[in-house]
């Protein structure tokens, strides 16, 4: 049995297999026009890798959208909040309950200026840094 769907012996990188698996679904048609990507976390679990693997794969498969046509996004906007974590949020964050989370939602739009990617992201408060350049 192959671990995480990824054939180790293979002589294949885990990213590149990762890769050709997603173009495979995009294919397909198992992952539609429009609908959202799991997470790179989700990723990481369903094929049993570290973030840094996953986030390989998708570089290479952006890189093959841009062959395709899709050349760049641009970020159109970017709202960050802080809340109370939910209890969802503080056991997958491993915080104790009341903690502070900053809530992260963006849209990035292609060059035509139609929404191509939706982001929502919860982070705990007290491990993030920002910093705002000019």
């Amino acid at each position: 049995m192959t671990e995480g769907g990824l054939e180790r012996e293979r002589g294949l990188a885990a990213w590149r297999q990762i890769a050709d698996a997603l173009a495979m679904q995009i294919r397909s048609g198992a992952l539609a026009p429009g609908e959202q990507l799991p997470t790179e976390a989700q990723f990481a679990a369903r094929f049993a890798v570290n973030r840094h693997t996953v986030r390989c794969a998708l570089a290479a498969l952006a890189a093959g959208l841009r062959a395709c046509g899709v050349h760049d996004y641009r970020r159109v906007s970017t709202n960050i909040s802080a809340r109370v974590a939910t209890a969802e949020e503080a056991a997958l964050l491993d915080l104790a309950p009341g903690r502070v989370v900053l809530v992260v939602e963006g849209v990035n739009v292609d060059e035509a200026g139609s929404p191509i990617q939706t982001i929502d992201a919860v982070f705990a408060a007290d491990r993030v840094q920002l910093t705002v350049e000019g």
